[in-house]
């Protein structure tokens, strides 16, 4: 298969337009040619194919105008420049012809300036008829063999960069009506060259970010008079996909490069400006339960996602202070309160009418929502059901009272396909690894974990059940195993 592509691709035939500088000067342009040729170039050059009793105009010209010569390198040097500008001697006829040639054709793809030389104030040494187009810089020694790449791919018309494949219209657009879009991009972008460069003010773009998002979640407040409400519920949700694909992305960004926690003081602002969505604006009084589904799925998303990226890149201080930490709860004809994250557990009753209303012999839409959307992202379901199932131990293991339910795992409705355990808990089978596991559970040694397998068998805590099947929490635990290798 290689020979046939390498015979499909005709050698292109190539004119260097040079002046004789100095001898040093010449013999540079010649090792030009001959690295060209080595790269499948056919290169005419005066001092190969000029002989003795030719036409030196008439070579020149022919040159340029030849339909066989598909490309012509303009070698630029302060002597180029002068002579071409001044219209003099065989660089000043070349000068004529090409220049009369790009500003007369519209494709203008058959003629480059390579440059060897710079002016005093580091200028460019081009003619006047090239000033303002671009040209391929030979001036920097260390980084010549990337600009002789750049100008063989120019030869073959082979770019590093091309435009991507044209993609489908928008669901947006085919739809009819106008979809929730927030304006994002460009302090996202902002944010994450902040976060990936280490600049001093990655936390505040950062906040800019979050703070425009936030801004723009009013969008995705569906039209509570849509009959069925639970299609609006799920083209919301759908049409968030981009956004939670950027936080995503942000705190991957963050996971890797941030040096310190600065930034979960306003990731926890973060979490706590988007949990005000899930109640009733101050400006409604009419109102049913399922109006705020949209933000109650989309906020328990975007928290699994977060402490989902946190475990897999390993920042487990971070991931205990969100999981462990306290919450700021704020909502509209309620007292203010301090919340553990037993509050970011939505039930969303919209899917299940949903689920009564087609029939859906599924045990949890939300789950299923879950799994489907965990597409086009650097992390699996498995990360996602095992933050699930971290999230669950960690809040039981610190709370004692049996009458309430700390964090139910939705996304372990799938465990029973997920029969090796989850990564972070096989780990924990070497002393190193169980250190990283109390680190992110907030404990010290092994007895809270003991504590809460003897709740479970006891009955005083339930594991997790989905219609007739029961989670086994010892074995997704690994808990036989836990710091038995010492290694």
């Amino acid at each position: 298969m290689v020979y046939m592509t390498e015979k499909l691709i005709k050698n292109p035939k190539t004119f260097i337009s040079y002046s004789w500088s100095s001898p040093e000067y010449e013999n540079r342009i010649i090792k030009l040619a001959e690295d060209l040729m080595s790269e499948g170039v056919e290169v005419i050059l005066d001092k190969w194919h000029l002989r003795d009793g030719h036409d030196a105009n008439a070579f020149m010209e022919k040159m340029v105008n030849d339909p066989e010569i598909t490309k012509v390198i303009i070698a630029c040097d302060k002597a180029y420049q002068s002579k071409a500008d001044k219209r003099k001697g065989g660089v000043g006829t070349e000068a004529q012809i090409i220049s009369s040639k790009l500003y007369s054709e519209q494709e203008q793809d058959k003629f480059v300036a390579v440059i060897f030389e710079r002016d005093e104030a580091g200028e460019a040494c081009t003619p006047t008829y090239y000033t303002s187009r671009i040209y391929i810089d030979f001036t920097n020694i260390e980084e010549e063999s990337l600009q002789f790449e750049r100008l063989v791919r120019w030869i073959y018309d082979k770019p590093v960069h091309v435009p991507p494949p044209l993609g489908k219209v928008p669901k947006y657009i085919t739809d009819g009506d106008i979809a929730a879009k927030i304006s994002t991009s460009v302090k996202y972008k902002r944010a994450i060259e902040a976060i990936k460069t280490n600049k001093p003010y990655f936390v505040a773009s950062l906040s800019e970010y979050f703070e425009e998002l936030i801004a723009g979640l009013e969008h995705f407040r569906p039209d509570t008079n849509f009959d069925p409400f639970d299609d609006a519920v799920i083209k919301m949700i759908e049409n968030f996909i981009p956004y939670r694909n950027e936080i995503i992305n942000l705190f991957e960004a963050l996971a890797k490069f941030s040096p310190d926690m600065s930034y979960l003081d306003e990731t926890i602002k973060f979490l706590e400006s988007f949990y005000k969505f899930t109640d009733r604006p101050e400006n409604i009084s009419r109102f049913r339960d399922w109006d705020w589904d949209v933000f109650k799925f989309l906020h328990h998303e975007v928290f699994l996602y977060i402490i989902a990226v946190l475990i897999k890149r390993g920042n487990f201080i971070e991931a205990e202070t969100l999981i462990n930490g306290g919450y700021y709860i704020s909502l509209a004809n309620q007292q203010p309160s301090l919340e553990d994250i037993s509050v970011f557990r939505p039930y969303l009753t919209s899917l299940e009418s949903r689920k009564s209303r087609l029939k859906l012999r599924r045990i949890s839409l939300h789950a299923d929502l879950l799994k489907e959307r965990c597409v086009g992202i650097n992390l699996s379901f498995a990360d996602l059901m095992q933050a699930d199932f971290v999230l669950y131990i960690a809040r039981y293991i610190h709370v004692n009272d049996s009458r309430r339910i700390p964090w139910y795992p939705i996304t372990l409705l799938y465990a029973s396909y997920h029969h090796t355990g989850f990564e972070i808990f096989i780990r924990a089978e070497t002393d190193v690894g169980f250190k990283k596991l109390q680190t992110l559970l907030g404990i010290e040694g092994i007895e809270k974990i003991d504590n809460l397998i003897t709740r479970i068998k006891s009955g005083e805590v339930k594991q997790p059940s989905y219609d007739h099947e029961t989670i086994s929490v010892p074995h997704f635990l690994n808990y036989e195993k836990l710091g038995i290798r010492n290694k």
